[in-house]
């Protein structure tokens, strides 16, 4: 019995690092509301004092530079992510097949 092997593509080469964006565009809302309540609170404590306010401004410098970080190596992390499963899905596209086959002599002919 004789074979051959061939290496076939099932599937064409498709840029996969699409699949990220609708999620890092949420993200983008996310951060502009974050910075959208950050800029309303601080002209609401504008002119306020005391030690609660000091406290509370405090508190949510900090949570706004908790969620920017986040917010931030979440993106990155989602767009490695989508550069190796679109690397993954070209790579499985190809498959090596091995055909096995017998030959017949034919008789009588020429």
């Amino acid at each position: 019995m004789k074979q051959l092997k061939v290496t076939t593509q099932f599937l064409k080469h498709e840029d996969l690092t699409g699949k990220a964006d609708p999620f890092i565009q949420r993200l983008d809302r996310m951060d502009e509301h974050h910075k959208e309540l950050h800029t309303f609170i601080e002209k609401e404590f504008r002119y306020s004092e005391g030690k609660i306010i000091t406290q509370a401004i405090a508190a949510i410098e900090q949570r706004l530079s908790q969620q920017k970080q986040a917010s931030s190596g979440t993106k990155n992390a989602m767009e490695t992510l989508a550069e190796q499963y679109s690397q993954h899905v070209n790579t499985v596209s190809f498959q090596e097949v091995t055909v096995y086959y017998e030959e017949i002599e034919r008789i009588g002919t020429p």
